[in-house]
């Protein structure tokens, strides 16, 4: 008789689990024995009892979308939401109290890592291992800076262009940053290649070479990346309103928040796979955690003065654009905490924790208003020089931005902002209407300018062909 990979307690469990999730399967049948139950199991394969999960899943799935306004109302009823807010909260307090209770065993989190990473290994084997890693990525930075060197020639003329507008400004931060990304490509593709054809000796080597391989491609992916938003060596082109002293402060807190937060992520989940788990381990990522946020607030908190005084240049008599510049700082910073307390709470209480949603959300919140403030002070400067036309166009990017940040925040949170409307609880619902409200109303907007500007350009126009025939103004109708 066949023996399911799963296990015979993991096929029962599962069985049974959908019996307890999806009552109709059990409706109108007699209940199983727990004998009955495994000979039942006993009889399928792996395949079936899969397939046959799908399907209840499957029909559990249209039940729910078929549910009548009763069902429905029941789950907006505030005395439900708030029992589950309450039961949430209970859990998650118990939990963090079994969590913080392993705090006297948190010092031995790296020394029970590394003893589990050397046992069993033949004498010398740890050396070579760190020679492997050594020589590895050490190949791949010299094939990165062969590269870099061969592209600089390449591109020698653009680097030593002096730029003059913003259009330029972009032209060569962005040459430059592909010349960076294709050098850490070039590093990770070699540094991978050494060590799997050449040094590759066992899971856990392997595991812990491409973990903080992932973690020196993070930080040089941020060095690269800061190096062009803050350009600190080369304030020519630097496209934010930022001093030297704050940009090179800003370049420098940012790469010690990301480097750190690399870097111990990676050796904290390097511990996870080499058996250190459980509340303990919960321990070392929520610690790992909460310095990086720490870092991260300190940073912008730190900056807050040249944060807000970017986004408020050329503002003028702007006196709203000017207070949300100060106060921009401390909303960024809160909704940081907030977010890292959002995904502490998802850790301990779901199975699904956003990291990625919330690292990009972060990463979008600290450029799109410098990027914002760049096309308002473009905006500004055509105003002042009397073209229409270019103002209306960085008037349109801005709310070109504004479309971008809101569609890529809602592809990052998996949010459909075209079917939002149609399904879903009713916060979905109401979420996605306003979705699409405000998209349409940008769009509405930018056409609306767009077509202001026509319309007055072909009035002037038409004035001017009226004054140079001697037709007297006052005596046509005005705005026709």
């Amino acid at each position: 008789m066949r023996t399911s990979s799963l296990g015979w307690p993991g096929c029962l469990l599962l069985i049974i689990l959908a019996l307890a999730v999806w009552p109709p399967l059990a409706e109108g049948a007699e209940p199983l024995s727990s004998g009955d139950a495994e000979a039942m199991i006993s009889r399928l394969s792996d395949r079936e009892v899969r397939d046959l999960l799908i399907e209840q899943l499957s029909t559990a799935k249209g039940r729910t979308s078929q549910a009548g306004p009763g069902e429905l109302r029941e789950s907006f009823n505030p005395a439900v939401i708030m029992y589950r807010l309450q039961r949430d909260a209970g859990d998650l307090s118990n939990q963090l109290n079994r969590i913080f209770a392993t705090l006297p065993q948190l010092p031995q989190v790296l020394p029970r890592a590394w003893h589990s990473f050397t046992a069993d290994r033949a004498q010398g084997s740890v050396a070579w291992f760190v020679v492997a890693m050594v020589v590895s990525m050490g190949s791949g930075a010299l094939g990165a800076l062969l590269l870099g060197h061969k592209l600089r020639r390449a591109f020698s003329g653009l680097e030593g262009q002096q730029p003059g507008s913003t259009r330029s400004k972009a032209a060569i931060l962005g040459a430059r940053l592909l010349m960076d990304f294709a050098c850490i490509t070039m590093f990770a593709g070699i540094a991978a290649a050494m060590f799997v054809i050449f040094f590759d000796i066992g899971a856990k080597d392997r595991t812990a070479f491409f973990f903080y391989l992932a973690a020196s491609v993070i930080f040089t992916s941020a060095i690269a990346l800061s190096s062009a938003f803050f350009s600190p060596k080369r304030p020519a082109l630097r496209l934010p309103r930022y001093g030297d002293s704050d940009a090179k402060s800003l370049h420098r807190t940012s790469l010690i928040t990301v480097g750190f937060g690399a870097f111990a992520y990676f050796t904290c989940a390097l511990s996870g796979t080499l058996g250190v788990v459980g509340e303990v381990h919960e321990l070392f990522l929520i610690s790992v955690g909460t310095i990086t946020t720490a870092l991260l607030i300190f940073t912008i908190i730190s900056g807050r003065r040249a944060i807000a005084g970017d986004i408020a240049a050329e503002s003028g008599e702007n006196r709203l654009r000017r207070a949300m510049a100060g106060l921009w700082p401390w909303i960024f910073t809160t909704l940081i905490a907030f977010m890292w307390l959002g995904l502490v709470a998802d850790e301990l209480l779901s199975d699904f924790v956003p990291y990625g949603a919330v690292l990009f959300t972060i990463a979008l919140m600290g450029i799109a208003p410098s990027i914002d403030a760049l096309f308002f002070r473009e905006g500004q400067r055509q105003k002042q020089a009397g073209d229409e036309i270019k103002q209306a166009l960085a008037r349109g990017i801005r709310i070109a931005v504004t479309v971008i940040v809101v569609v890529s925040l809602s592809v990052a949170w998996r949010l459909n902002p075209l079917a939002m409307g149609a399904e879903g609880s009713f916060g979905t619902k109401l979420a996605g209407g306003l979705l699409q409200v405000s998209l349409t109303l940008l769009v509405a907007y930018a056409a609306w300018q767009l077509m202001r500007i026509l319309i007055d350009k072909k009035i002037a126009e038409e004035d001017a062909l009226m004054a140079e025939q001697g037709i007297d103004l006052q005596d046509t109708e005005a705005g026709g």
